[in-house]
């Protein structure tokens, strides 16, 4: 599906306000991505360690082409979801 140009500009301000996601060398998670919300199918961004999520102002957005964007593949953002969903010690957010 790709990116449209207001997506775009939604990846770019993120890393801006963020900077680009660090890989977490102890549990090789990235520090945050895109994911979507499984209740409600709104693009969030989740944060490493962080219990919820933070809306992105683009409910349209191709998840897989914002987190490819920021080297996010669903490998790592999956147990992104389910670590920021149902804490980060349960076996679904191990990478």
């Amino acid at each position: 599906m790709g990116l449209c140009e207001f997506g775009k500009g939604i990846v770019q301000q993120e890393i801006g306000w963020r900077g680009m996601p660090e890989i977490n060398s102890e549990t090789g998670r990235p520090s945050w991505c895109f994911v979507t919300k499984p209740s409600t199918g709104m693009v969030v961004i989740v944060d490493e360690f962080q219990r919820g999520y933070h809306a992105s102002p683009d409910v349209e957005m191709d998840v897989e082409a914002a987190n490819a964007m920021i080297g996010v593949d669903s490998s790592l953002a999956r147990p992104m979801l389910i670590g920021s969903m149902f804490g980060w010690n349960v076996k679904g957010a191990e990478v």
